[in-house]
């Protein structure tokens, strides 16, 4: 096993597409199956333990921190280089070439291995052990504060955990019974970071070397992308690949809490699987139940409709032939969802193993900057929707509507590459991989806008911008000049009065004259979420049996219904109809 640490580059993307088990994450925590084959347990006399022995660095082969940027296959000045030849006749009789370490290298090493070793001082034996949390007090907790300020997590706890830090088996108990090939492909673990802290950063690699078979661990690719700072679970991801090259495949990831480090251990048999949002955001969603009957086994490989991004294992050959990554995208956002349509679109799959897990910081923010003071995700997500949305990209434009008429680049390669491919249409994607995503204007009887003419102004409903991942009151405000995202709503065909994501619900016991409607998320089984348009335009709560009304209210308050009048207030429009 190798571990190497590629020079700084400005071009991430161009780094990316090295990829082939990418782990974009800052501390990564990888689960290993229980059955370790003979002769690679967890602790033989070769494994290597850092906190123990911070001499057994050297065991990791060519670890390069050098500043200046070379190309890739060019050797540096300087280096000895040793030309052997392929003895078991693997390829094809061909010299192999092995860079020796210089003196240089040596200088370097000595150099970390003494951060390292200082870094090693600051750890307090236990703490956090189990994936407990670290709670700080007192002067302690101010200096996490500001640590928090530029770290986006708790850098302090994080420096005295472990490097070798044990975690939770949250893993189904079914998943500890599963035999996995012998001959499996091996992985090559590709970590890029920028700026990271070197705890956070060693403990991934760690966790990587200590869960990993080591006939199945090649090598551990460090990128870094262009720090300026001065301080710089594999079986069951690699036995869906052998048996389906085309199968890009996501662990579950888990939560490291960024304040005090706790690691998360929910139920091992509920997880969700990734999903969008006409927005261009990705977000987490249940498994559907056609999905779970599909299955079968709830440890066996769910198909996912989209990926967090970060951490996925795909076959090296497939990877280039399936497209890289669109290296027209800058820094971070859009990729991921782009690469998702893009497997699912032109002949592969993507699906998320219940027996591979990771642990990952999410933080609250990026502790790193974007070039050009620029929109990144909205101008990447622009690009991915110009290719791969077709006609579904309105969706996007109606929520990102200052992205339309953007500068987001040259998109004809990457046309041209959905076309070689022989890619199929995104409405396909829509009905086969994601049936159950709510089209706002295709999946109603009517849409767009909700408007009142009782009195001038105009009043519209409108969420008001009140957060839409916890449940809220549905607002009214002055109907703008055009379908605004805030104002937009839909009455589906199922019956629910609705925004992407969020229904219109009152509850059916209420005692006094008139409730506010409370928006909560869609269950198409609540009958709390029913309504009816009737001839005479009145939205009515079936359940209830009452009117939505607005009453002489203003704008920024709270909707409601009451018993039905047929009074002008009870009346509303929406802008379209789906007369079919």
């Amino acid at each position: 096993m190798v571990l190497k640490h590629l020079h700084p580059r400005r071009k991430t993307f161009l780094i990316r597409i090295l990829a082939v088990v990418a782990f974009l994450c800052f501390v990564g925590l990888w689960f290993k199956s229980d059955n370790v084959p003979e002769g690679s347990s967890l602790h033989s006399e070769d494994e290597v333990h850092l906190e123990r022995n911070v001499d057994s660095l050297s065991n990791l082969g060519d670890v390069k921190f050098g500043k200046d940027e070379k190309p890739l296959d060019e050797p540096p000045r300087h280096q000895v280089v040793e030309r052997t030849f392929d003895v078991k006749g693997e390829n094809d009789g061909r010299e192999l070439t092995k860079h020796l370490p210089t003196n240089e290298d040596l200088i370097e090493r000595m150099r970390a291995e003494r951060i390292i070793g200082k870094d090693e001082r600051k750890v307090v034996p236990g703490l956090g052990e189990g994936g407990q949390p670290v709670k700080v007090t007192g002067v302690e907790k101010r200096s996490v504060e500001e640590i928090m300020k530029k770290e986006a997590f708790n850098l302090f706890a994080s420096d005295k955990i472990s490097l070798n830090r044990t975690v939770p088996d949250t893993r189904d108990v079914l998943c500890k019974g599963i035999k996995y090939d012998d001959d499996l492909p091996t992985a090559s673990v590709i970590i890029i970071f920028t700026n990271e802290a070197l705890s956070s950063l060693l403990r991934t690699i760690w966790s990587v070397l200590n869960r990993s078979p080591k006939n199945s661990l090649k090598e551990i690719i460090l990128v870094d992308d262009f720090s300026d700072r001065g301080e710089l679970l594999m079986e069951p991801l690699l036995q869906r690949i052998k048996e389906d090259r085309r199968a890009v495949v996501v662990p579950i990831i888990e939560v490291i809490d960024d304040k005090t480090m706790e690691y998360y251990s929910g139920n091992g048999r509920y997880f969700q699987v990734g999903g969008f949002t006409w927005s261009g955001h990705f977000t987490w969603i249940d498994v559907s139940l056609e999905e779970v009957k599909r299955r079968g086994s709830p440890v066996a490989p769910t198909r996912s409709p989209t990926m967090a991004g970060g951490l996925f294992a795909i076959e090296r050959n497939y990877f280039w032939e399936i497209g890289s990554y669109d290296d027209g995208m800058e820094v971070w956002g859009g990729e991921n969802l782009e690469m998702s349509f893009r497997v699912w679109m032109c002949g592969g799959t993507l699906e998320t193993i219940p027996c591979s897990r990771v642990g990952h910081i999410f933080r609250s923010f990026h502790p790193y900057t974007f070039p050009g003071d620029k929109d990144t995700h909205g101008l990447n997500t622009a690009r991915l929707a110009e290719v791969w949305m077709d006609d579904y990209k309105r969706l996007f434009y109606l929520y990102r509507p200052e992205l339309q008429h953007s500068d987001y680049g040259d998109v004809s390669e990457r046309k041209a590459l959905r076309k070689s491919l022989n890619c199929k249409s995104f409405k396909w994607y829509l009905d086969n991989i994601l049936p159950q995503k709510f089209i706002l204007d295709e999946d109603s009887i009517a849409y767009g806008r909700l408007r009142n003419t009782a009195s001038p102004p105009d009043i519209c409903l409108d969420n008001l911008q009140r957060d839409e991942k916890a449940s809220y009151f549905l607002g009214l405000y002055n109907c703008h000049s055009y379908e605004a995202t805030s104002q937009f709503i839909s009455l589906s065909k199922d019956g629910q009065l609705r925004r992407e994501t969020m229904c219109a619900e009152v509850p059916s016991n209420f005692a006094q004259d008139k409730e506010k409607v409370r928006m909560t998320k869609c269950h198409k089984k609540k009958a709390d979420q029913l309504w009816v348009r009737s001839k005479s335009n009145e939205i009515i709560h079936t359940k209830s049996h009452k009117c939505l009304d607005r009453g002489n209210l203003q704008a920024m308050e709270d909707v409601f219904v009451t018993d039905c009048n047929g009074s002008p207030t009870q009346i509303w429009i929406f802008d379209h109809y789906n007369l079919s």
